[in-house]
This record gives C-alpha cells, structure tokens and sequence, in this order.
C-alpha cells in the first residue's frame, strides 16, 4: 500500500550474483558496440557477492575473457553511484579507456521470507554502463556520495562476517538474515535525498526549475 510495488523478480535457484552480471554486461556491450578487448576496468558494485573471495568482478572478467583489472564495491544502495564515480576518476585521469561498470544484487537470498514488511521490498537484478573519454564533452557534471555510518544498525545483516560467524546457532536464530528498521530508515532517506539533490543542483549551476526528468 505505501511502496507501490506490484511485482518483484527473483534469480532461478541456480543462478548467482555474476550470471546476473554475465546478462546484463553481455546486452550492454552489445548495445555500446563493445567489445570484450576493449574493456580496460571492471567494476561490480554489489552486497551479495558470488563468494567473499574471489570478487563477483573477477567472475565476470573471466566469463567475459576481458583483460582488465577487476574489482567488487560494497555501498549496498549507493553502490551503482559509488561505482561509477570510482570508475569515471580512471576515465578522467586517462587510466581506463572502456571501463565496465555494473550494479547486481540477488537481495532475495538476504531477507527471511517470513519478514513481510521488509521481504516485498527488494528483489533480484543487474544493470550496466559503459564509461568512454570523450573530449567533446564534460563527463559527469555533477555528482554527490557520502556515508553516516552511525545509522548502520538501522540496515544491516549481523551474521555472516568476522564481528558474529555464522555459526549454527546464530543460523538457527536467523541472524544471517537482513533486517531493518523501516520507519527510521524512510526518514533518513526523504531527509538525505532532498540535501544531496540540492548539493548536486548547486554544484552543477542548475535550478531545480530546468529539470525535465
């Protein structure tokens, strides 16, 4: 009733994080006339990698048999912003002439079903961009990120990493599950998304008044 979210897709059981990668890197070279030689960097931002190591990007260079620094960002649901920052600094400062970058998460396989006010909300999905120089134009005209890791306990899954092992007591007690306090999380964000839209307006020397979209 209040997100609007009708439908949400999930991965087949067998599919991992970088077949998701896999797809939509595959349709988006195509798409940018690509190919696999003349990707230089690759970049996959995502919190549901394929295994802790190796990174979901060294999975998708090998797939793609691209030959190309690959790494992975962990910036949960700025991770596609933090990616492609991070990507168009190699690209400015003339390091990458064809960087990958892609945003993949299979966030059904992090929430217990069993959670319905948190389980509708996310799902399964992958997309993908090409960053090229180009001398004609201005790149990225503006841009902001930041982080306020105080409000961490508000999203979060305990278990799993070197502060709690996922051990089969933890297990039992769902802690490998994400949880999340939704209501403060909301007004976070409204809070957060209204200052960095501002910032990023300012920045660029544009009023509010010129969007289109």
């Amino acid at each position: 009733r209040r997100t609007g979210i009708r439908q949400r897709r999930r991965a087949a059981e067998n599919q991992a994080t970088s077949d998701l990668c896999y797809e939509a890197a595959l349709r988006c070279m195509k798409e940018a006339g690509v190919t696999a030689g003349e990707i230089d960097l690759i970049i996959v931002a995502t919190i549901t990698p394929d295994h802790p190591t190796p990174s979901t990007a060294c999975h998708l260079q090998r797939r793609l048999g691209a030959v190309a620094p690959a790494l992975d960002v962990n910036a949960a649901c700025a991770g596609f912003m933090y990616g492609l920052v991070t990507a168009s600094q190699f690209v400015a400062a003339g390091n990458s002439r064809c960087a990958l970058v892609v945003g993949a998460d299979l966030m059904s396989r992090t929430i217990n079903p069993d959670d319905k006010k948190t389980y509708p909300l996310f799902g399964d999905a992958a997309g993908a961009f090409i960053l090229r120089p180009d001398e004609m134009s201005a790149g990225l005209l503006s841009y902001q990120i930041g982080s306020e890791g105080c409000g961490g306990e508000m999203l979060s899954i305990p278990a799993g990493g070197t502060r709690m092992a996922l051990t089969p007591d933890v297990y039992a007690c769902g802690k490998q599950y994400l949880v999340m306090d939704g209501r403060n999380v909301f007004k976070w964000a409204v809070r957060v998304f209204d200052e960095s839209a501002k910032q990023v307006l300012h920045h660029a020397g544009v009023d509010a008044s010129e969007l289109g979209l």
